[in-house]
């Protein structure tokens, strides 16, 4: 349904958000038939976050979705603590509706996207394949840039099939960043990117682009960055679609500047 709305999700998209949270997603059904349905992850009791919300178009303007997405809303709030917070990246069509439901608007995140241009690639010894033994450091790095600890999401994200992962080691030993190109329907996608520096990042993009030359690769970034949206256009990237990330409850605290991708629209 979500290839179908033009998403181009990810080919693994499916086990790997199913395996962050098993209990995360609900549909709805027509004489037994799944005809639409979302995300309600629970990334840890403070933060969960709504995403994929589809229903298919013969039964749209019915008062479906409104059901669906209300019950989805409250059972995610059921799932976590009080004065938790949810998060959302919604199209700016459905923002309206979003308000309606308690969601307040914070920024906009625009997706880039290009070719990936021989002049695009780098090669910077410093930028090296992810390995097993980084888990500790690059959960903590993603500790300052997601609201709290999402250890389900990020296993499932880095052990899904076909990526390429790498980190960005600095001379102290330590990661100053790391990125992961995932495979789509269509192209590839960057996600999470995050870095200390834009130097970091630039050489994180580069490196994960020459992994696919010649292939499209896209990359959400958020306006919260502004030096990351300014580093993708001076890459010769366009600017193909945006989405809203709106909150339920208190707008949660990380390090906006480290952000140079989201890790996906659809969990966060």
């Amino acid at each position: 349904m979500a290839a179908q709305e033009g998403w181009n999700p990810g080919i693994h998209d499916a086990q790997t958000f199913f395996e962050a949270d098993p209990a995360g997603f609900v549909g709805v059904s027509v004489e037994n038939d799944l005809i639409g349905g979302g995300a309600i992850v629970r990334h840890n009791e403070k933060f969960g976050f709504m995403g994929l919300f589809l229903v298919a178009p013969e039964h749209r303007g019915q008062g479906i979705g409104r059901k669906l997405w209300y019950a989805r809303r409250n059972l995610l709030l059921d799932r976590l603590a009080p004065g938790a917070s949810i998060g959302m990246d919604g199209v700016s069509a459905m923002v309206d509706f979003y308000r309606e439901g308690g969601f307040v608007p914070q920024y906009i995140s625009s997706r880039f996207q290009t070719e990936a241009a021989p002049n695009l690639s780098v090669h910077d010894p410093n930028v090296t394949p992810t390995g097993e033994d980084d888990f500790e450091s690059v959960r903590e790095f993603d500790g300052r840039c997601f609201p709290g600890e999402r250890v389900g999401y990020l296993l499932a994200w880095l052990r899904q099939p076909d990526v390429h992962q790498y980190v960005y080691r600095r001379e102290d030993g330590k990661i100053g960043g790391f990125g992961t190109l995932r495979p789509c329907l269509l192209g590839w996608k960057i996600g999470p990117l995050f870095a200390e520096t834009p130097d970091i990042a630039r050489s994180l993009i580069g490196v994960l682009i020459s992994a696919v030359n010649g292939e499209q690769v896209s990359i959400d970034v958020p306006s919260t960055n502004p030096v990351a949206q300014e580093l993708c256009r001076s890459l010769g990237m366009s600017e193909v679609f945006q989405c809203t990330r709106m909150y339920f409850g208190p707008k949660p605290v990380y390090q906006a500047s480290l952000i140079y991708g989201l890790t996906s629209f659809e969990l966060g």
